[in-house]
């Protein structure tokens, strides 16, 4: 075995993690791969190219994920911070 196919072994099993992070995250949003495509779709922040979502698992796309389900349909799954008055009374 030499060490491009050894190479091309690990990025496979990367890849594999990778989309099971994903398809765990849109589980926990209670999104389909569709309906997430469709919020980024909407999103102008999301589809900037210097945009980076919040970093809460290893992979980019889950965050993403997480990211557009909190701020599109209120999910709780992320504890939201708590505003504070710029005025106190």
């Amino acid at each position: 075995m030499n060490v491009q196919s050894r190479v091309q072994m690990m990025l496979f099993k990367a890849h594999e993690r990778a989309r099971a992070e994903l398809d765990a995250a849109l589980k926990q949003a209670g999104l389909t791969l569709e309906e997430a495509r469709a919020l980024y779709a909407k999103d102008p922040v999301a589809k900037s190219a210097l945009h980076h979502p919040k970093h809460r698992v290893a992979g980019t796309a889950a965050n993403l994920v997480l990211e557009l389900a909190e701020r599109h349909r209120g999910w709780k799954g992320v504890a939201r911070r708590i505003a504070r008055p710029l005025v106190s009374v």
